[in-house]
């Protein structure tokens, strides 16, 4: 496991990093880009997803791995096809390639394809062309919304 969290370490080392406003976690999901991460992220914090929201997001809405956080999270915001819509922005963006190659040796230290970029929607679990159906997307941001409304009612309460 050792030497395969150090290959893993070296991937994550070639992705840009981004100045974070923290304006972004209502995306925060718990989709890991392979079964590699998601052992290293359980070994060093093992917490169970109970719903869309990742199990890491603080009450303060910040990542409580981000020195673990896997590709699917570092790869947000520094890749050509994902820019910030709350403009942050890397020194460099990586090309479609370099994401591709990233993703492919990531599933490759996994022994195959885990990832949610087999384009498996993760709302319906069936095939898609987009990770995410088209028709699936509405359901999903009503889903978002209401899960950070019910956990902003919570945090207030307390």
């Amino acid at each position: 496991m050792e030497e395969i969290e150090k290959k893993i370490r070296e991937i994550w080392n070639r992705i840009p990093n981004i100045i974070c406003k923290g304006l972004c976690y209502p995306s925060c999901n718990f989709w890991i880009s392979s079964k590699a991460e998601l052992d290293i992220i359980k070994q060093h914090k093992n917490k169970t997803p109970t719903g869309i929201i990742c199990p890491y997001l603080t009450d303060d809405n910040k990542c409580e791995i981000y020195n673990l956080r896997a590709a699917s999270c570092r790869l947000w915001g520094v890749t050509e096809s994902t820019s910030c819509p709350f403009g942050c922005k890397p020194k460099k963006y990586l090309t479609k390639d370099e994401t591709n190659n990233i993703i492919v040796e990531l599933e490759t230290l996994s022994g195959g394809n885990y990832s949610i970029w087999n384009k498996i929607c993760p709302i319906c679990n069936k095939t898609s062309e987009n990770i995410v159906h088209n028709e699936c997307i509405n359901d999903f941001k009503k889903l978002l919304v209401k899960t950070f409304k019910e956990r902003n009612t919570k945090q207030k309460s307390l």
